[in-house]
């Protein structure tokens, strides 16, 4: 089943939904969390390293504890790193955050379609390294090591090229 999503393009549908929050005691308290919520947001991206920006996503700030979520275990791990920086940081922005904790929330952040840091992307062997690794390919004896030579040879070649 698909989920159903709400795009929220005309200003005045805005202010309607978020005058009915505001209307009683449970959905007034929503909206004040949400609000919250994005102010937070908005000052943990402030904190971060431009490259963790856009993975990572305030979840909940409870007695000192600041939640993050992010999308995989790498993104979590550089954000560890970050932590007590960035709970410096919060700490002089006047947040009170005494410990960060961060979650894989691999199908809630892809759902919003925050795109992913690129991948690593393998370092292209320059005409001069093809040369070399080709007439190193001509000075060895058969066996396994021509053999691995030839392939990387073979896999790094531009296409068309023999």
């Amino acid at each position: 089943m698909k989920k159903r999503t709400t795009h929220w393009t005309d200003p005045a549908q805005q202010t309607a939904a978020v005058q009915w929050l505001g209307r009683n005691q449970h959905t007034s308290s929503l909206l004040g969390t949400a609000q919250r919520l994005l102010v937070l947001q908005q000052a943990v991206e402030a904190g971060l390293p431009a490259s963790l920006r856009p993975a990572c996503q305030a979840l909940k700030l409870d007695a000192g504890q600041l939640t993050l979520g992010v999308r995989s275990a790498s993104i979590s791990a550089k954000l560890r790193q970050c932590a007590p920086s960035l709970a410096r940081y919060l700490a002089d922005q006047g947040w009170q955050v005494d410990r960060i904790q961060v979650r894989v929330q691999a199908d809630q952040l892809q759902a919003q379609g925050k795109p992913e840091p690129p991948a690593h992307q393998p370092q292209l062997i320059g005409t001069a390294g093809l040369a070399a690794f080709e007439a190193l390919a001509r000075s060895l004896p058969e066996g396994e090591m021509m053999d691995a030579v030839q392939r990387l040879l073979a896999r790094r070649r531009p296409t068309g090229q023999k």
